[in-house]
């Protein structure tokens, strides 16, 4: 069940006769991370049966991770490489690259809590690259053709973190 920012996995009854117990010293709420744990009695049989419940539930990732760092572009004949610095952030997952060759900037994100595989297509542009790599080669590029380029960073929701972008030109070096 969710409550909206919490996700309830499971919940464990057990069955504990304590009448003279103050209903004031439950429910117990303890955090680790984004686990929550909570306990709580209630006499739902009406006959001085405490049923304790214990409960854990999940908050829900609302924070992309960090956008990455340094994303540059190098052109070769037929290429385009292109390089980063992913995020340190303990819930990147990877990155996600949009590539566009109309000669149009990449203008299109990709929607969080949304799936991607490589060569699907967002807005105008189409994804080339998926993946925790520092560095991916877009080859078979026609040379001289100016290709524009977006990268997200991603977490395990997705949630996607605002794009950096570039563009480069491939070329035959002779």
């Amino acid at each position: 069940a969710t409550d909206g920012t919490i996700t309830f996995e499971d919940e464990d009854v057990c069955l504990i006769p304590s009448p003279g117990q103050a209903d004031s010293e439950l429910p117990v709420i303890a955090a680790s991370g984004r686990n929550i744990y909570i306990a709580w009695q209630d006499d739902r049989n009406g006959i001085g049966n405490y049923d304790i419940y214990f409960e854990h539930a999940t908050e829900q990732d609302s924070t992309p991770p960090a956008s990455v760092g340094s994303f540059v572009a190098f052109s070769g004949n037929e290429t385009i490489t292109l390089s980063w610095t992913n995020p340190t952030d303990t819930d990147f997952e990877g990155v996600l690259i949009l590539r566009r060759d109309d000669g149009n900037p990449v203008a299109a994100s990709p929607v969080d809590e949304t799936s991607y595989s490589v060569n699907d297509t967002i807005g105008s542009s189409t994804v080339v690259y998926m993946g925790t790599e520092e560095t991916y080669v877009d080859t078979n590029l026609t040379n001289n053709t100016r290709y524009h380029y977006a990268i997200f960073s991603y977490d395990e929701v997705p949630l996607y973190s605002t794009g950096s972008a570039v563009d480069a030109a491939p070329s035959d070096p002779s």
